[in-house]
């Protein structure tokens, strides 16, 4: 100290604005002093039954002091080892064995603690701030790394919003153990205000075997190219919307004229190549006009931005659901999406992207629909029709997904196909082959070509 102490200044007065600078350093990072030392003065109190109610909700690193820290891991050697409690000398020889004693805070600090608190009832609650209060810090740091990140501009900005959205998941709440009794009425609870209820796809044939698209789910729709998942997921999102559920479609696939080209054709039942000719009836002028009025009113919303990631698509989910307008997202296609980062292998990766899709549907607790590419296996059997094994690298997919759901019309391997009236529809099999949650079938829809429009 005695370099940094000023003219006229003494060492006490040197050491004193230290210790002030110090704690200004500090004041930043989110903690509670008095909370922190409850916490231990409630388990030195307490033993073995107050550190069995509050072990799982706090680590030595939830401490911000060192000092406390150090007096939680000797705390709970000491109470291993007794089976019962641990009283001021115990916990003082085993600092000192340690060589810790002093830097804890010495005999003196030990004994404050053991009368800070008159009893034990209130250790859950201080636990559960001293974890809320370390979260909170962990927010700050992580932050703080990013602005790092962001100034020296050696890191993408995908990167950057993976990296503290990985450091920040320990926010995210986690389930605590709870009786048999409570998950049942809060079962009950649910049936009855209608949360097991999805939102309806639109098509009362799919809703009768899955059950709607219900939240937390993360369901994948596969099928072979031209099959039409696209459209199924994109109607999936409108048909949503349209119950006023907040709905979000990101494609890696199609540009916005794309895609506004198939809203055209799914909702107004306009063919888009009057559109081009600009050849539109005054009912077909009408229809355009009333979609628009529509759309105008209904919670839908679009990204084509690329590269698609599981933190680009957190960060636009965030920002959707802080507004209210989040209740469903599509994702057309997952074999599309990027890892972000360096690639492990493709195999890998789409693990990677399914289990983090995954982690999204459960964390805004809303269903999320992720379209899928399939093998060409299907090509090689007399029966075209999908199984889970022809998802692209399907193990991690299978495992990850809530539901799946396959698109097939057998007349995609018509050999006469050239000759089908591309003006009629064709049958499609919807075939939800996983059902985590409920039953697994068949169900039958129309698929209009001229209109690219799914239909009962």
């Amino acid at each position: 100290m005695s370099d940094d102490i000023r003219p006229g200044e003494s060492t006490a007065d040197a050491v004193a604005r230290y210790q002030r600078a110090k704690k200004s350093d500090d004041a930043h990072y989110p903690y509670d002093e008095i909370m922190e030392a409850s916490l231990l003065g409630a388990v030195l109190l307490g033993g073995r039954k107050t550190l069995d109610r509050v072990e799982f909700i706090v680590t030595e690193q939830d401490f911000f002091r060192g000092a406390h820290q150090g007096i939680w891991t000797s705390l709970k050697e000491v109470i291993a080892e007794t089976g019962a409690g641990c009283d001021i000398v115990l916990l003082r020889d085993r600092l000192v064995n340690k060589n810790q004693l002093d830097v804890c805070g010495g005999l003196a600090y030990l004994m404050q603690l053991g009368e800070i608190v008159p009893s034990t009832s209130n250790a859950d609650w201080y636990a559960k701030n001293v974890k809320k209060l370390a979260q909170r810090r962990n927010i700050v740091v992580q932050a703080e790394y990013a602005m790092v990140q962001a100034q020296r501009g050696n890191t993408t900005p995908d990167e950057i919003c993976l990296t503290f959205a990985q450091g920040t998941d320990n926010v995210v709440p986690t389930n605590t153990v709870q009786s048999g009794s409570d998950v049942f009425r809060l079962g009950l609870e649910n049936i009855k205000a209608g949360k097991r209820k999805g939102i309806n796809t639109g098509f009362s044939g799919i809703d009768s075997v899955v059950g709607g698209l219900r939240n937390g789910e993360l369901i994948i729709l596969g099928g072979r190219p031209s099959m039409g998942k696209s459209s199924l997921g994109l109607q999936y999102a409108i048909n949503s919307a349209l119950q006023g559920k907040g709905s979000l479609f990101i494609s890696a696939e199609m540009s916005m004229d794309m895609i506004s080209q198939r809203m055209i054709q799914i909702m107004s039942g306009v063919d888009s190549k009057n559109i081009y000719e600009s050849y539109l009836s005054e009912q077909e002028r009408q229809r355009l006009k009333d979609t628009q009025n529509t759309l105008d009113n209904i919670p839908l919303f679009f990204s084509t931005e690329t590269p698609v990631t599981v933190s680009s698509i957190r960060a636009k989910a965030r920002e959707l659901q802080r507004d209210g307008k989040l209740n469903l997202i599509v994702v057309d296609y997952l074999q599309m999406m990027d890892t972000g980062k360096s690639t492990e292998g493709r195999t890998r990766d789409i693990g990677i992207i399914s289990r983090g899709l995954k982690n999204i549907a459960k964390e805004f607790d809303i269903p999320l629909v992720a379209l899928s590419s399939l093998s060409r296996a299907t090509e090689q059997r007399n029966d075209k029709r999908p199984i889970m094994s022809d998802l692209r690298e399907s193990g991690d997919i299978e495992s990850d997904a809530d539901v799946i759901q396959f698109l097939y019309r057998p007349e995609y391997y018509d050999s006469d196909r050239q000759e089908i009236d591309q003006n009629l529809p064709s049958e499609c099999e919807v075939i939800t082959a996983k059902n985590r949650n409920g039953t697994i079938g068949v169900s039958i829809l129309e698929f209009n070509k001229r209109f690219a429009r799914f239909e009962e």
